[in-house]
This record gives structure tokens, sequence and C-alpha cells, in this order.
């Protein structure tokens, strides 16, 4: 687990201190990165002040409640996020979702790096655990199998790759803030996925969304 402080630093800039001891060595590195990443799309993200092996300072935003366009704005802006498209599926290094590790490795085909880089290793990390029967494994096997025949090709854009509530906030003029991404390029509907897990979000984003990147038939 992360353990949080606020600082002052000798300039007087307030910063966040995320340490942890048990943490991978390219745990931080990641979390960096994917800031980067979505700063480059636009989004306003914690600055990164400095990342270590086991420590990452990150500026301190002071947060604030939702206006009546922040929602809006930020459907807008992940629209314009999933806009940003690579060549192939993956990333420039292996991010975390929690602390589980997500393998990143490059792949021209969103089927495959789904089933052998997303779904399959947390079926087996699920029965592992005991959390799975053999029979259950198999069925999600199976389903898991199926997938390319039921989605229709996209381009792997920039996700933020664990896009639950908890990691969209604002800051005190509403501004929509992203934090602690996971980031890959993917499926844009994986993102969207994320978002009505814990609650959702306000219908407001997704007409926005939808306004600015209309879904497939299907979702």
């Amino acid at each position: 687990m992360n353990q949080l402080e606020r600082q002052r630093l000798p300039d007087g800039q307030t910063v966040l201190v995320k340490r942890n001891a048990a943490a991978p060595d390219d745990f931080y590195a990641a979390e960096a990165a994917g800031l980067q990443a979505l700063a480059d799309t636009g989004w306003r993200v914690p600055k990164v002040v400095s990342v270590a092996r086991h420590r990452l300072v990150i500026e301190a935003i002071e947060l604030g409640r939702p206006q009546s366009d922040s929602w809006q704005q930020a459907g807008r802006q992940l629209a314009q996020q999933h806009r940003c498209v690579a060549e192939r599926f993956g990333f420039s290094l292996d991010t975390f979702c929690g602390d589980s590790r997500q393998a990143n490795d490059w792949c021209d085909d969103g089927g495959v790096f789904y089933q052998q880089q997303r779904y399959k290793p947390q079926v087996q990390r699920a029965r592992d655990a005991g959390l799975l029967s053999t029979r259950e494994v198999q069925s999600i096997e199976r389903l898991v199998d199926r997938l390319p025949s039921w989605l229709p090709p996209q381009s792997p854009a920039l996700l933020h790759g664990d896009l639950w509530s908890g990691n969209l906030l604002f800051d005190r003029s509403g501004e929509p803030v992203m934090i602690d991404p996971a980031c890959y390029y993917g499926w844009p509907e994986a993102d969207l996925a994320m978002t009505h897990a814990f609650g959702g979000f306000a219908p407001e984003f997704y007409r926005a969304y939808q306004a600015e990147s209309p879904l497939l038939s299907g979702f």
C-alpha cells in the first residue's frame, strides 16, 4: 500500500509524497509515464516533481466539486484522449492497476492483446488464489477466445487503464483532474466500461463523450 504525505518544499510548493518500500522497481516510473502521457493529450494531472525506485513526488492539487459543465468537459476530454492512437496495442513499459502488474508487450492484434495480456493472466491469478474452479476457468477461457469475433476492429487508443470514479477528480475551479493511471494503447470501450464500476460517472459525461466520439453499435 502507498503511504501518502503532504509536504511543503522550500520554494513554497505543496506536494504529495507517495512511498511504498515493497513496490516493484518500476512501479512509480510507470505511474509517472502514464501521467505524462495523459498530460500530453490535454488533461490536467498532478505534475511529477521527482520519481525514484520506491517514491513518487507529485503536485498536491487542491480539490473541489464539479461545476455546471465539469462532467461535460471530462467527457469531451476523454474523447480527445482516445483520438491519440498508436500502430500497435501495448505501451512503452508495464503498468500497474492497483498493485497488479499489467503486461504491455506490443501486439498487432487487439484480440490477442486482451486475451494474452489482460484476461488470461487475471484468470490465472484467480485460479491460483482458489477463487475459481476448473469449470469456471474453462468457461471464462472459452468466452475470451471468442472476443475477436464479437468486437469490430478498432485502432489502439491511449487509455487511462483504471478509470473508475476515484481516479477522476475536480480541482477548486471544477476542472477535471486525472490521477493514478495504468496507461496503455487499447480498445477505447475498455476505459468506458471501467467508468461504470463503483457507481459510474454522471450522465452528462457520457452524453459529451458520445457527441465527440459516437460509440460503435453494440457497446
